[in-house]
């Protein structure tokens, strides 16, 4: 049973200038006919949040300015039937709309005819003009899915500096350092709640992955942080939606040339680039490699508006839901930070939590925006604006 159990919504990240749902619109609601860079590797990224290099790199495919034209024609298509942009509602028209046959052909004609308005000297003078448009005529729906993963991951890595980020949570992380067991339930993509306690708090955390395994290895020989739904410390954090250095591993069967996916996966973690590109699937018993083949390289994140659908499906999310359910029930003080109240599912957490533990007794609520919308009268509801305002404050005992 943890003394403290914490639900983190997209406020929270706020101070680490980390943005929200409007921010991130507004990226896509730009012109973007010459912001986006694809790499050979197969990433995606923003021009202005590059590195030199970077900026060179990505635009070495000549698919590059075909990608921007792309996603310019989806987000006028949602827009067309659409009363305001939310990038999540966005998100969701693109993967419904995919599966259309009609959908399809209008929008590589129209980005067709994009290009060529935007670009007429490329068109007219060079002869690598198949090349900068092979994007939209040969359109491959998986890497619209995957453009859109890693420009949404692109905007959720920490870029203020370490000093400036302590200055920010200071309060929260004195808060936190004198409560033995947390269990952490986040909405966020981010890693930022993971840097807080790895740089600032020095105690170990277990979000259900480990090396306790002899499956996914390096190309070296190392073991590779892989989903095993395991919680055993004292402090968890159960990143409820996905993260950004999660990638789904698919399990395939390779017979010399030929590899034929099975439909199982799974999931691990890393930050190293090379890792992400080449893990490498081994026999646990016999520790002979089995699989080479691996291309599925984009964020793992859930985000639309369908999560509760890949929620109730077997796998990952469902796990990390379930996990979820049981560990709210259990603890005494329920924090709840920059949650909007938007998500059913977490909805149905809080609120089964409230009408049925026998354990909480507490609920500290912190969003300078609303208030808290469920109530019992057993339960004491402390509302606060900011987390600065949680110094001083005693979890009861």
């Amino acid at each position: 049973m943890a003394e403290l159990g914490v639900i983190i919504g997209s406020g929270f990240s706020c101070p680490a200038d980390l943005p929200l749902v409007n921010d991130i619109t507004d990226y896509f609601l730009r012109d973007n006919k010459e912001q986006i860079l694809h790499f050979g590797s197969g990433e995606f990224k923003w021009f202005e949040t590059a590195n030199d290099a970077e900026k060179n790199n990505g635009r070495l495919t000549n698919s590059y300015l075909a990608y921007g034209i792309l996603l310019n024609e989806f987000v006028e298509l949602y827009c067309d039937q659409a009363e305001e942009f939310n990038y999540e509602e966005f998100y969701q028209f693109v993967i419904d709309n995919t599966a259309n046959k009609d959908f399809i052909i209008k929008l590589k004609t129209r980005s067709i005819n994009s290009f060529d308005k935007a670009f007429p000297e490329i068109k007219i003078e060079d002869r690598f003009y198949e090349d900068y448009t092979r994007a939209i005529r040969e359109l491959q729906i998986r890497e619209i899915y995957s453009m859109l993963n890693h420009l949404i991951a692109d905007l959720l890595y920490i870029r203020i500096s370490q000093e400036e980020i302590f200055k920010q949570y200071k309060v929260f992380l004195d808060f936190i350092r004198h409560t033995k067991s947390i269990d952490f339930i986040t909405l966020n993509h981010d890693c930022l709640l993971e840097y807080l306690l790895i740089n600032n708090d020095k105690r170990e955390y277990s979000d259900g992955f480990d090396c306790n395994h002899e499956v996914l290895k390096t190309l070296e020989g190392e073991k590779i942080n892989m989903f095993s739904g395991i919680f055993d410390k004292n402090i968890i954090i159960i990143k409820l939606h996905g993260s950004i250095d999660t990638y789904r591993y698919e399990i395939a069967e390779e017979k010399g040339s030929f590899v034929n996916l099975t439909g199982e996966y799974l999931y691990f973690k890393t930050n190293d680039y090379y890792t992400k590109q080449r893990p490498y699937r081994h026999n646990p018993e016999t520790g002979e490699k089995v699989q080479s083949f691996h291309w599925a390289i984009d964020p793992n994140f859930i985000t639309g508006t369908k999560k509760d659908e890949i929620i109730s499906q077997a796998g990952i999310y469902n796990a990390l839901f379930s996990e979820s359910e049981k560990r709210i029930m259990l603890c005494k003080t329920l924090m709840i930070i920059g949650y909007s109240f938007c998500d059913d599912h977490v909805n149905k957490l809080i609120t089964d939590s409230i009408d049925t533990s026998d354990n909480l007794t507490n609920i500290i609520h912190i969003n300078p925006s609303i208030n808290f919308p469920f109530k019992r009268e057993s339960i004491k509801i402390t509302e606060l604006n900011y987390t600065d305002q949680l110094e001083g404050l005693v979890l009861p005992v």
